[in-house]
C-alpha cells in the first residue's frame, strides 16, 4: 500500500508539473516579442517535451519494476505451492500489484496520449500566437501586463508545486527571472518614455526653429531678389564702365607707345638729297628720311648742321696744290692722320673744341642728289652752303678727307677716308697718307648718337632697330650668292616679293646698321642679324642701296659689310655693265 501511494504521488507530481508547464507555455506565447522571443518559447517547449519524456521513462521504469515484482511474487507462489505453504497472501499481494500495474499502464497510456496531444496542441497554438505577435507588434506596455499574468500563473503553479513538494526552487528561480525581466522592462519603458518626452520636446523645438528658419528664408529670398535686381543694375553699370575702361586702356596703351617712342633715344636718319627717280620705288621716288637744315656763318667760315647740332669748319684753301689750310697751321703737304688729328685739336676758329669727324658725321653733310663738275673732279656737297671743297683738277690728287674711324683688324693702324672726289665713297687708307682735313665740333645742345638697339623676331625673321624705327629683312634671301641681283632687280624685289611697305634702303638708311668697329661682318648687334654676307671668304659682301650716283644715273651706291666700305656699282644700263655688278639685297620698312 505504501508503494502504491508513493507511485501515485510520483504520477500526480508529474501530471501537475506537466499541467503547470503547459499553462506557462500557453501564457508565455501571448507575450508580443520578436522572433528572438519565439526562439526562447520554442526552447521552453523543447525542455517540456524532454521533461515529459523523462516522466514517461520514469513510468516505464515503474512498470518494469512492477513487472519484476509480479514475476518475483509468481515465483514465490510457485515456491510456496511446492513447499506446501499458503500462497494466498502472496497471491493477494500479487493481485494488488497487478491491479496497480494495470492502473499505471492505463495512466501511462492516457498520459502519453493526453500529454502528447496537449503538447502538440499547445505547440500549434504557440506558433499561431507567435505569428499573430509578429504581425501585431504590440506595445511594450501590453507585454509587461502579460508578463505580470505569467508571474501570477507561476505563483499559482508554485503554490501547487509546493503542495506536492515538486520543483519549488526551480519555479521560484523562474519567477525571480521573470520578475527581474519585468523590472528591466519597466526600467526600459521609463527610459523610453523619458527619451520619448525629450524627443517630443526636441521635435517641438526643431519645428519651431524650422518655422523661424523658413520665415527667415522667405525674408532672405525676398532680400536676395532685391539684391539680384540691384546686382544686375550694378553689372550693367560695371559693363559700361569696363567698356569705357577698355577703351581708355587702349587709348593709354597707344599713348604709352607713342610716349615710349618719343622717349626712346633716336638716331636721326636724314634724307639723302636725291630727288631724281630712275625706277619706281628708288630713293629719288620715295625720298625717305628727315629733312636737312644747314646754315652758314659767313664771317666765321662755319657751316651749322641744325639737325645734328654740329658745326663744320669751312675755310678756304690756297690755290697752290701743296698748301693746307691758311689759318693757324704751318703749311705742309695736306697732312697725315696724326697731323690732321693734332691740327683739329689746336684749331681756334671762333673758339676751340674742334676734332676729326667720324665717317657717319661726314656722310651727314653729303648731298647725294647734287653733282658738280669742276674739271675732272666732282663732289656731292651742297655748293650753296659749303664753299671750300677738294676741287683738285687731276685724278692723281684724289685724296679725300680724314675720319676718326680706325679699321678694327689692321695690323698697322689704318683709318677710313671719306672721298669727296669720288662723290662720297668710303675706304680705308694708311695713317701716313696725306689727306684733306675738315674739322667738326659739337654745339651746346648736341646729342651724341645712341648705341644701336636692334631686336630680332625669329618668327618673322626680321630685325627691328628701335633707335631708328626701321625693320630689316633677315631671312635666307638676305645673303648668299644665289640671291645676288643687279640694281634694277634689287629695287623691284622688295615691294614685289615682300609686299607693301618694304623697299630697298637708301644709303643713309643702310648706313645705320654699319658698325666699323667690327669687320667680317661690320654690322650692328652681337649676332642679331643671322643672314649676312660679310665674311672675308664671301664672293661679295656688298649690299645695294636705292640711291643712285647723281652724275648720270648709270651707277648706284652700295655698302660692303666686310669692312664697311662705300662705293658705286654699275646699273644694267651702263656701258660697261656685267654680272660682277650683282650684289646682295636687304629690304627695309618703317617699324610699326
Amino acid at each position: 500500500m505504501t508503494r502504491k501511494i508513493k507511485y501515485l504521488s510520483i504520477i500526480a507530481s508529474s501530471m501537475l508539473l506537466l499541467t503547470a508547464c503547459g499553462s506557462s507555455s500557453s501564457e508565455s506565447t501571448k507575450d508580443p516579442k520578436t522572433n528572438l522571443e519565439l526562439e526562447k518559447i520554442e526552447k521552453q517547449l523543447t525542455d517540456k517535451e524532454q521533461k515529459l519524456a523523462q516522466v514517461q521513462a520514469d513510468l516505464e521504469v515503474l512498470k518494469q519494476e512492477k513487472q519484476n515484482e509480479i514475476k518475483n511474487l509468481q515465483e514465490q507462489v510457485e515456491i510456496a505451492k511446492q513447499t506446501h505453504q499458503d500462497p494466498s497472501a502472496i497471491e493477494g499481494e500479487l493481485a494488488s500489484i497487478k491491479s496497480e500495474l494495470s492502473t499505471i499502464q492505463s495512466k501511462l497510456e492516457a498520459t502519453q496520449n493526453q500529454d502528447s496531444s496537449l503538447i502538440q496542441t499547445q505547440l500549434n497554438k504557440a506558433k499561431l500566437d507567435l505569428k499573430k505577435i509578429a504581425k501585431e507588434k504590440q506595445a511594450l506596455t501590453e507585454s509587461i501586463e502579460k508578463q505580470k499574468d505569467e508571474v501570477y500563473t507561476l505563483k499559482k503553479k508554485l503554490a501547487k508545486a509546493e503542495q506536492i513538494g515538486a520543483e519549488t526552487s526551480k519555479l521560484k528561480k523562474q519567477l525571480k527571472d521573470k520578475e527581474d525581466a519585468l523590472k528591466m522592462s519597466e526600467d526600459k519603458l521609463i527610459k523610453k518614455e523619458d527619451a520619448l518626452k525629450k524627443a517630443q520636446s526636441n521635435l517641438k523645438a526643431k519645428e519651431k526653429e524650422l518655422k523661424t528658419s523658413q520665415d527667415s528664408l522667405k525674408e532672405k529670398e525676398e532680400a536676395l531678389k532685391v539684391a539680384q535686381g540691384k546686382l544686375k543694375e550694378k553689372e550693367s553699370a560695371l559693363a559700361d564702365v569696363q567698356e569705357k575702361l577698355t577703351k581708355k586702356e587702349k587709348e593709354l596703351e597707344e599713348a604709352n607707345k607713342k610716349l615710349e617712342e618719343l622717349n626712346t633715344p633716336k638716331n636721326i636718319v636724314l634724307k639723302t638729297g636725291q630727288s631724281t627717280s630712275y625706277l619706281d620705288h628708288d630713293d629719288g621716288k620715295l625720298k625717305k628720311g628727315e629733312a636737312r637744315d644747314f646754315s652758314r656763318h659767313a664771317s666765321l667760315d662755319i657751316v651749322i648742321d641744325n639737325v645734328n647740332k654740329l658745326q663744320w669748319q669751312d675755310q678756304s684753301y690756297h690755290d697752290a696744290l701743296n698748301t693746307g689750310y691758311d689759318v693757324n697751321i704751318n703749311t705742309e703737304n695736306f697732312g697725315d692722320y696724326e697731323y690732321a688729328k693734332s691740327y683739329c685739336s689746336k684749331l681756334d676758329l671762333d673758339g676751340t673744341g674742334w676734332r676729326l669727324p667720324s665717317i657717319k658725321e661726314l656722310l651727314s653733310i653729303v648731298d647725294f642728289g647734287n653733282y658738280r663738275n669742276t674739271g675732272n673732279s666732282y663732289d656731292d656737297y651742297d655748293g650753296d652752303i659749303y664753299t671750300t671743297l677738294s676741287s683738285v683738277n687731276h685724278a692723281a690728287y684724289d685724296r679725300g678727307y680724314w675720319s676718326s674711324n680706325e679699321r678694327a683688324d689692321a695690323t698697322d693702324p689704318s683709318f677710313y677716308r671719306f672721298d669727296e672726289y669720288k662723290g662720297g665713297s668710303v675706304s680705308d687708307t694708311d695713317k701716313t697718307d696725306q689727306l684733306f682735313i675738315r674739322c667738326v665740333r659739337e654745339m651746346l645742345d648736341y646729342k651724341a648718337p645712341v648705341k644701336s638697339n636692334c631686336v630680332r623676331d625669329d618668327n618673322t625673321k626680321t630685325v627691328t632697330c628701335k633707335d631708328t624705327g626701321l625693320t630689316w629683312q633677315d631671312d635666307e634671301k638676305a645673303s648668299g650668292d644665289a640671291n645676288f641681283k643687279n640694281w634694277d632687280e634689287a629695287v623691284a624685289y622688295c615691294p614685289t616679293t615682300l609686299g607693301d611697305g618694304w623697299r630697298l634702303p637708301n644709303i643713309n638708311e643702310l648706313e645705320t646698321i654699319v658698325d666699323r668697329s667690327k669687320v667680317y661682318p661690320s654690322i650692328v648687334g652681337d649676332g642679331v642679324f643671322k643672314n649676312v654676307s660679310g665674311a672675308e671668304t664671301d664672293k661679295s659682301n656688298n649690299y645695294w642701296t636705292s640711291t643712285s650716283k647723281a652724275k648720270d644715273g648709270t651707277a648706284a651706291w652700295y655698302i660692303g659689310f666686310g669692312v664697311g666700305d662705300i662705293s658705286k656699282g654699275l646699273k644694267p644700263n651702263a656701258e660697261y655693265y656685267n654680272d660682277n655688278y650683282k650684289y646682295n639685297v636687304r629690304c627695309v620698312k618703317d617699324a610699326k
